[in-house]
Parts: structure tokens; sequence; C-alpha cells
């Protein structure tokens, strides 16, 4: 019920994604204080129980709690709601006939309820009741005492259908707390021209709703800021699943291209204006091809708003972004009657905030999109050199995919709690996925991740100097 109609021509063999929120992994549920996943059951197995199966995990995935009409229900669906403490991994064995009856049923209830029901709404009261049965009571499985009753902090996002690729990434983005700033900086600019900047003042809402526990406030947030997104780039106006990086991307790029109309208006009222992504996301590379023969260069100068790395299995992403900066060949003919050069990159300015996306995903030859499983070392500093300055960057927030291949999965986010100060060794980060929030750690995160982080966000470390505080 949750399969995504892939559209080739919108997809890069570097960033596919798939989202639903199943895991395929050696026959095994496997529960992370967040979606559950599941593994295709083996051959022999009949089709209509595959079927079956499939059907009912999808159901843990990618779906927000129904809003209850009255405080009764609300308070009886904030007990039913678990997370897993002190960021465990539980492994729980495969549905007996048992559940998968009873899911079955209460798949049906569903199903007749939806007619009827709001167009949001996904779980049923009895839906919601089955599936944590069977996550509290796995004959066991796991003690019961582990898991605690636990309502939604108030920092979560509920999940329209399939959009856990947008809340994660709007997660992460709000952790940014001086890139926030300098876009609530330019609010006297907004009205003059609200047509253009209606993608912003979306996005101002859902910042200001973040806190707030009214969740159709933030559900009527987020489906305007999407509808705002999705008037310049369609492809996010359905309700499948989409790639995370490819959403960051198109939301950054639309933030950048407000720039001229609100210089515009800025010039005429006696004030001026920088783009908030600009002054903190927006770095320049430098690509050097130098033909191996006669040593012509042509020089380049690229601007980014976040920089793809290939995976190396077992590294770091410091590794990573030394591959990207060494020389490689590559063929071009140059007047001297060469055809081949070296090229390489290198780094002019640096930003406040670097984000890195990490190429999990590739085609294969048959063009069926597969994921890369390597373990990436996640360590808190990260040193970039320029030809002028190094500097020296924190992660600050981790976008990661759980999931087995490019059609299967769901996004979670995980950054340093709201108003943390990095120079104070606290350590205090949230894990976000969509309503539900757990406190964890910036260690556990790093050591957790490994296997699926995506998209990583780096602070650039305030140095002092003379004149005052520099980055």
């Amino acid at each position: 019920m949750f399969n995504r109609r892939l559209k080739k021509k919108q997809i890069a063999p570097e960033n596919i994604e798939g989202d639903k929120s199943r895991q395929r992994s050696n026959g095994r549920v496997i529960f992370s204080s967040g979606p559950a996943t599941t593994t295709a059951p083996p051959p022999e197995e009949d089709n209509q129980r595959t079927k079956k199966k499939t059907s009912c995990w999808g159901l843990f995935n990618c779906c927000r709690r129904r809003r209850r009409d009255d405080e009764e229900d609300e308070q009886k669906h904030n007990s039913s709601s678990v997370i897993i403490q002190n960021d465990q991994v539980v492994e729980f064995k495969g549905l007996s006939d048992e559940e998968e009856a009873a899911l079955d049923r209460a798949n049906e209830e569903n199903k007749k309820g939806a007619a009827t029901g709001p167009k949001h709404a996904v779980f049923s009261s009895l839906l919601e009741a089955a599936v944590d049965k069977v996550i509290c009571h796995r004959q066991d499985a796991v003690n019961p005492q582990s898991l605690k009753a636990h309502q939604a902090p108030r920092f979560g996002f509920p999940n329209q259908f399939q959009t856990c690729y947008m809340n994660a990434s709007l997660q992460s983005l709000i952790t940014l707390t001086e890139f926030i700033t300098d876009i609530y900086s330019h609010k006297h600019l907004w009205n003059y021209i609200s047509d253009e900047t209606e993608l912003i003042r979306h996005f101002v809402n859902i910042v200001r709703c973040h806190g707030s526990e009214d969740v159709q406030y933030k559900l009527q947030a987020l489906y305007m800021f999407k509808k705002a997104l999705s008037v310049r780039t369609p492809e996010f106006e359905d309700n499948y699943q989409k790639d995370a990086h490819e959403f960051l991307t198109a939301f950054l790029n639309q933030m950048r291209s407000l720039a001229s109309p609100l210089q515009k208006v800025a010039a005429l009222t006696g004030r001026s204006y920088s783009c908030p992504v600009d002054r903190n996301l927006v770095f320049k590379m430098q690509n050097t091809r130098t033909c191996k023969r006669c040593g012509a260069q042509s020089i380049r100068e690229e601007e980014f708003t976040n920089l793809s790395l290939d995976l190396v299995p077992g590294g770091s992403v410091q590794q990573m972004l030394k591959e990207y900066q060494m020389e490689t060949e590559l063929k071009y003919n140059c007047e001297c009657g060469c055809n081949t050069s070296v090229q390489c990159s290198t780094f002019l300015t640096l930003p406040r905030f670097l984000i890195i996306h990490l190429k999990r995903f590739r085609f294969t030859p048959s063009l069926q999109v597969v994921k890369l499983h390597d373990p990436v070392v996640l360590f808190r500093p990260l040193m970039v050199t320029t030809s002028q300055a190094d500097g020296c960057y924190n992660l600050v927030s981790v976008i990661s995919h759980l999931g087995y291949d490019g059609n299967n999965g769901h996004y979670i986010s995980e950054g340093v709690y709201p108003g943390q100060d990095l120079s104070v060794a606290d350590d205090q980060w949230l894990y976000y996925n969509d309503a539900q929030v757990a406190k964890t750690t910036g260690a556990a995160v790093c050591k957790r991740d490994q296997q699926t982080a995506y998209i990583v966000f780096y602070q650039r470390s305030i140095v002092q100097s003379g004149s005052g505080e520099t980055y």
C-alpha cells in the first residue's frame, strides 16, 4: 500500500531514495525506537502469506497517529505509544499466525474507517491497539519493563501519509540555530511581496509550531509548506515517498531564488537583504583541470549548498572528503592533441554549516536502485582545508535512512538539543522519528548511525580573534 512510483527522469544515481518503512534483514524484525523493519519471507512460503505479511508490517511505518476527538481518546493514544530506553536495539521474531490474523482483522477495520474518516487518518483505534500489543507483548522477546509509555514530546512532527523525508529534513534544518535566526531577521520584508515569499512564511510557521502540542496546528503548517514548495517543484506534490536529499536541495534552492526580489524590496525601503542560505550554507569549490601533456589548465568555480560524497567502506567522513579532493583522471581533448587530463577540487570558501550527503544509493546495470550498507565512521569533529585557512566543524545533526534498499525505508533525524551551547560538553541530543521524540547523545548517534547515516550536518566552530568572534 506504500509502493512509490519511481519517475526515472527525476532520479539521479547518487540520491535515489524510496520510503516504505520496512527493512528486510535475515528473517527478523528489528525495532530501534522507531520504524519497524521486516524481511521478505522465504521463497518456499505461499505467495498469499507473503502479501499478508508485507501489508501488515507496512502499516507500522511512515504513518501518523490518528487525532482523537476527545480528551479521553487522546490520553489513551499517548499511553499506547512506546519507545525503547537507553538507545537499545531489541530484536523480534517473525509474526505468529495469531498475531498475523489480529493485524489482518485490524487492517480490515482500518479500511472501513478510512472511507468515512478524515483524509489524514491512517490508523484506526483497533489497528493501533493491535500494533502496540504486538510490540509490547512479544513472548520472551523483550521484558515489558524495558518499555515505557511515552507521551510524544512537543518537538515532534506528525507524519501525513509518507512525509518522513520532509519531517526529518525540517528537524535537521531547525537544529541550525543561526540559519533560523537569519531568516527571522528579515521578517519586515516578507509582507511587501507576500505571494513570492509564501514558502519562507510557511517555513517560519513550522519553526514557530515546533514546540507546540497542537497536532492539528502542525499538520496544517506542514501541509501548507509542502503545498508552497510543490508550486515550483511539482514532484513533491503527491503523497508518495521522496528522497530527503532531493527535498532538502529543492527547498534551499527555492530559498536562494527569492534573494533577488527581496533585495529589490529592501533597496526601495532603505534596508538591505542578505540571503540566509548564502550566509550560512553556501560555499564555493574550485575545479582545476590540467592536461597531462602540455599542462594547460582550466579553472572553474561552483557554488554548493551541500556536498555529495562517494562512500569509502569503513572510512570516515574526513576520509571521504579527502578522496573527493584528490586528483582524478578524466577524458578531455586538449588543443595539444592529448585526450587525458587530471582534475582536482578544492574549497575556496567555507560555510557556517556544512551539509554532506553520503551516496548510499546507486543504479545497477539493469537500472535497479540498490542501497550501500557500508559503515561510515562518524566522528564529532571534522577538519576542512582551504587555500587560505582551515575550518574546524562539529557534528550537529544526522538524517538516517532505515531500510534495506532504494524502494523501502524510513527517514529519521537526530540533532543537538535545541539551544544547546556546543562549547559545553553536555552532549544532549534528540531523536526525531516523526511525532515520536526521545533523548539520546551525540556519542550514541555516532555509534548507532554508521550504516544508516545519509545526510550529516556540521557547524563551524567559533574562533576568537582580536577583532571579535569569527567563523
